[in-house]
């Protein structure tokens, strides 16, 4: 934990294991996390101030991801169902045999009553659930969902609603490609969400589109950005969404008014950025950044005026170790269109000096070497095998 204003960051946790996704409490009190240090991904609380961390969920295949409802008081997240009479039965005659791509069992939503530690299932549908929202009223959870864990069926992944009081279900936005991440608005009358906008071409642009709570006409809010959208954030008002895109070899953030379509680009454009949190006001805005010359490091920044403050430096050594020089480069593909790469040019580069050159090419499984007027060294061979 750091402060937002500097300083030194205090640890909170230091058991065996990986803790990982803290999320603090409405209020403020406790912060969640996910923990294996028990064997299985289980729902830990810790409070802010220090002391041990407690254990709150007992699920059987482990924690997936989870929520805080608005009101703090549950928690919902999505586990794997718990094996079935007819698999238990298959590996008490097979043992552990598994038919790949047909044996999985799928992901549902369970809600936690954190006092009491009492769980209940939320969905039984026949899809797997890939993320969640709790209502502002915390009686609903829009969540997204594919028929199974396949990755070819993430083209199938639609929008839905279940109701807590009656475990039921119903369709919210059911259309081609994919379909995902809801996020309601601050007021509950509509829910945000990123989608294809009904293409399912593998390569499509995908845009934040909205659609009204209770149903209804899906709006593709976001058709004027040109990228992939892998985040996104209702600001405080409701009035725009925050959102994280790659655009070309650097990922920026911006700004969407829900009214009218409009887009600010909040970075600058010089370094990259990544997962980033709203205050509980919305006017200011945590985020990774990086560049270069250093690793991902917090960062805070007014919304408004967008000036990065460092927070971290988890990294120091670097400041002591010569980097080579990192250049942007440019070029056309056989169709015309722009590519974008980066050179990383050794410690001490010489321009008159010809170098071998190592290619790592990203947009599919490939690597190549050429040696420019050198042979390649038996160590540049063995590093291009692994990539």
């Amino acid at each position: 934990m750091v402060s937002t204003r500097g300083g030194g960051a205090a640890q909170l946790t230091n058991q065996p294991g990986s803790d990982r996704s803290p999320s603090w409490a409405p209020d403020g009190s406790r912060i969640a996390f996910v923990s294996d240090r028990g064997g299985t991904s289980q729902i830990w609380l810790i409070r802010p101030d220090g002391g041990e961390a407690w254990r709150i969920s007992d699920t059987e295949t482990g924690v997936q991801s989870f929520a805080w409802s608005p009101d703090g008081d549950r928690i919902a997240f999505t586990a794997l169902e718990p094996e079935s009479e007819k698999e238990g039965a298959r590996k008490e005659l097979l043992g552990g045999t598994v038919l790949f791509d047909q044996d999985f069992r799928l992901s549902q939503i369970f809600v936690l009553d954190v006092a009491s530690g009492q769980t209940e299932q939320a969905t039984h549908g026949e899809f797997t659930v890939t993320a969640l929202s709790w209502s502002p009223a915390g009686d609903q959870i829009a969540f997204s969902a594919q028929p199974t864990p396949r990755i070819p069926d993430i083209y199938l992944s639609d929008i839905y609603v279940v109701s807590l009081a009656s475990g039921e279900v119903r369709d919210l936005v059911v259309q081609k490609g994919i379909d995902w991440q809801p996020k309601w608005s601050p007021d509950g009358s509509t829910i945000a969400f990123a989608s294809e906008d009904g293409t399912d071409d593998w390569i499509a642009n995908n845009y934040i589109c909205t659609v009204p709570a209770s149903g209804g006409t899906v709006t593709n809010v976001g058709k004027g950005h040109d990228g992939i959208v892998t985040r996104f954030e209702w600001a405080a008002d409701g009035s725009s969404l925050l959102y994280a895109s790659n655009q070309r070899v650097r990922r920026q953030l911006f700004e969407l008014r829900v009214r009218d379509g409009a887009i600010r680009q909040l970075s600058p454009g010089d370094r990259g950025f990544g997962s980033f949190s709203l205050s509980a006001d919305g006017t200011r805005i945590a985020f990774l950044a990086q560049d270069a010359d250093d690793l991902w490091e917090i960062h805070v920044s007014s919304v408004d005026d967008f000036e990065p403050l460092p927070l971290t430096v988890t990294n120091p050594i670097l400041r002591d170790r010569a980097l080579g020089q990192v250049e942007v480069i440019r070029w056309n593909s056989p169709d015309s269109a722009e590519i974008e790469g980066l050179l990383m040019k050794p410690v001490g580069f010489e321009v008159d000096r010809r170098y071998p050159l190592l290619t790592y090419v990203h947009g599919g499984p490939g690597w190549r070497w050429s040696r420019s007027g050198a042979t390649p060294t038996s160590r540049i061979s063995r590093a291009a095998s692994i990539i």
